[in-house]
C-alpha cells in the first residue's frame, strides 16, 4: 500500500511537470507523457480503493488519517 501511495504522489508530480512543459513548448511528446502519468496515477488510484474495499479497517484509517492531515493544513 506504500508503495502505490508513493508511486501515485511521484506520477501526480510527473503529470504536473509534463503538463508545464508541454505549456511552455507545446511539444507533444511532453502531452503524450502527461496522459501516460495520469494513466498510471488512476491505476494506482484504483488499486487503492480495491484494497480498502478488500480491507475495510484500511479504509478506516486511511479515512482518519486524511481527516488528520486536513487539520493541519487548516
Amino acid at each position: 500500500m506504500e508503495n502505490l501511495t508513493d508511486n501515485s504522489r511521484k506520477e501526480l508530480l510527473n503529470a504536473q511537470d509534463f503538463l508545464q512543459k508541454y505549456m511552455m513548448s507545446e511539444d507533444e511528446k511532453y502531452l503524450d507523457s502527461y496522459f501516460k502519468s495520469l494513466n498510471k496515477l488512476g491505476e494506482n488510484l484504483d488499486s487503492i480503493s480495491h484494497y480498502e474495499y478488500k480491507y475495510p479497517k484500511l479504509k478506516n484509517i486511511s479515512a482518519s488519517k486524511i481527516k488528520d492531515s486536513s487539520q493541519i493544513k487548516n
